[in-house]
Order: C-alpha cells, then sequence, then structure tokens
C-alpha cells in the first residue's frame, strides 16, 4: 500500500498560503508549486451540485465530488471552511447529526443516506462513475408544513418543472401533516424536519436522480 509523503510544511506557512487561495483562487496555482505538489483531481468523481435554497440569506453554489482512498492522508484544519476533519461511516454520521451531537446540512444528510446504500466501494464508485456524466444543478424548494419544514427536491411530483434559481420565493406554508403530503404524490424525493437537526429522507424514485 503506498504511504503518503510526511507533510514537508508547518501549520502556519500552509494556513497562510491557505487564506490567499480564499481571497484569490487562482493563487492555488502558486500554492501547488510552492510546496511542489499536483492534486490528483482526474480521481475525482463529479457527484452533485447543490445550490442553496432562494430564501436563504447566503447562498452557495457547492459541488460535491466522490473519491477513494488506500489510507487516511495528512489533513490540516484552516478552522474556517474547516473546523473538523472526521473520519466515520455514513450510518454514524448520520446517527451523530439525528442525536444533535454534529451539524450536517440538508446536502450532506441526503447524499450520505444515499452512499449508505451501496454494499461495497466499487459499486459506489461505479455508480458515481456513470452517474458523474450528467452531474445535475439540484436547489430544494421549502414549505412548511402543519409539522415541520419539508425539502423538496428535484423528481418529486411538487417539484417544479423549470424552477427560478435567482427569484426570491418565500416558504409557502400548506395546512397538512407530513404523511398527508406523501398521499398527495406518487414520485416522492424530499427531506422532511421534524425538530431541529432531526431530517428524514423520502425517496420512492431510486438513486438514480
Amino acid at each position: 500500500m503506498p504511504e503518503y509523503p510526511k507533510l514537508r510544511y508547518d501549520d502556519y506557512e500552509f494556513t497562510i498560503m491557505l487564506r490567499r487561495v480564499q481571497n484569490d483562487p487562482s493563487e492555488f496555482l502558486n500554492l501547488c508549486k510552492h510546496f511542489e505538489c499536483c492534486p490528483d483531481v482526474l480521481a475525482l468523481q463529479a457527484w452533485r451540485v447543490w445550490l442553496t435554497p432562494t430564501h436563504s440569506m447566503q447562498r452557495f453554489n457547492t459541488a460535491f465530488f466522490l473519491t477513494t482512498l488506500d489510507q487516511r492522508p495528512p489533513t490540516i484544519v484552516d478552522e474556517l471552511e474547516a473546523t473538523e476533519v472526521r473520519w466515520d461511516t455514513p450510518e454514524k454520521l448520520l446517527e451523530l447529526s439525528q442525536s444533535g451531537r454534529i451539524s450536517v446540512p440538508i446536502p450532506q444528510i441526503y447524499e450520505l443516506t444515499t452512499i449508505k446504500n451501496f454494499r461495497t466501494i466499487n459499486s459506489l464508485m461505479e455508480f458515481a462513475s456513470n452517474k458523474s456524466n450528467d452531474c445535475a444543478v439540484w436547489m430544494s424548494i421549502h414549505k412548511k408544513s402543519d409539522e415541520g419544514i419539508v425539502a423538496i427536491l428535484p423528481g418529486d411530483d411538487t417539484y417544479p418543472e423549470n424552477p427560478d434559481f435567482t427569484a426570491v420565493v418565500p416558504v409557502e406554508r400548506i395546512n397538512r401533516s407530513f404523511e398527508g403530503l406523501r398521499r398527495a404524490c406518487h414520485k416522492l424525493n424530499r427531506m422532511e424536519n421534524y425538530d431541529g437537526n432531526k431530517w428524514k429522507v423520502v425517496v420512492n424514485i431510486g438513486s438514480g436522480v
């Protein structure tokens, strides 16, 4: 099994360089030259792009990628974009999220729920390889029901055919229960929020969306 090279820089030096990249993405090339490294971008499989809903105060357009590693590489926490590095199973991370011990955003909850359905790394990466040719942009549409928030996702019967990714649309109020909303649809691809971090993924259209 190949070993990762030992870190040839101290945390402070790397942090300074990283700040430059965060302020100016073009500095990433200089960072690679400085540390004589080349990221293995060809090992990444495009997974999905998530766009923050329009009603949110801050919006992000976040691309998710998947890759496999033979061992855990050295990591540095920058305390800005990353405050902790945790290696664990999807099941464990979802359990920690449901209990409120860690905070996991909606996209990661959905993707972890999808990933945990694959029993082997090979089957997951094969699926990702086939999927990467169609890396769709997803933006959830939020509705407020009698029980809590429902995040409607592409493929769901109630998801708009041509969603507006820019117009600010307030969260719609619907006087129905989660179950009542489900019964009104045939195709379901949504997340239901019962209490705080307790999101439930409800999907019956398969994992190929």
